[in-house]
């Protein structure tokens, strides 16, 4: 008797075994598709959320840029920013200035509105009325405001300006330029 104990005991555990392999196999096997397939679902779906955080970005800088040529062409045609009118008489640089600050009220995007003329060693900015160098360096903090005048002068076109800042949190930014024929 003691034998077939053993007997039943082994056939027992063959069973066993054969029935776990079967069972075991197809387990893990439909398992590691299904994690390979949720994985790929997964990677589709970032991407797709990507793509449209990218698209939603794009439009709206896309927006803002718009709006700030908008502006560039307001300043433009705003009698108060011509040169002869600014020239030599305070309380019109004060009313242009003010104006510029209400301009700048218009866009969110921006930290400080600049007007510049070529050929000129005074810019106004809605801050006020600053040389050139002095309003990069100490208003603005800008360590590279040198080649961004130089820039200036040449451009025909709308650019973008990477700034270097001398200190601090500026870092990573950037100045929209939009050169406008003004009249006068």
């Amino acid at each position: 008797m003691a034998r077939t104990g053993k007997r039943n005991t082994s056939v027992f555990y063959k069973y066993f075994l054969t029935n776990l392999t079967i069972f075991l196999i197809p387990f893990v096997i439909l398992g590691l598709l299904t994690f390979t397939m949720a994985v790929k679902q997964l990677k589709k779906e970032l991407e797709q959320n990507y793509e449209s955080r990218f698209a939603l970005i794009s439009g709206d800088i896309d927006k803002n840029i718009m709006d700030m040529r908008q502006l560039a062409i307001n300043i433009a045609y705003d009698t108060q920013f011509y040169p002869y009118h600014l020239k030599g008489n305070a309380l019109h640089e004060q009313d242009a200035i003010r104006q510029l600050q209400k301009y700048l009220n218009y866009t969110f995007i921006s930290s400080d509105i600049v007007l510049y003329y070529k050929n000129e060693s005074a810019l106004y900015s809605s801050k006020g009325k600053f040389s050139n160098s002095l309003y990069f360096l100490y208003e603005q903090k800008i360590a590279n405001g040198d080649q961004l005048l130089e820039r200036i002068h040449k451009a025909e076109a709308p650019f973008l300006f990477r700034i270097e800042p001398i200190v601090g949190p500026n870092a990573g930014q950037a100045v929209y330029v939009y050169p406008v024929a003004m009249g006068g």
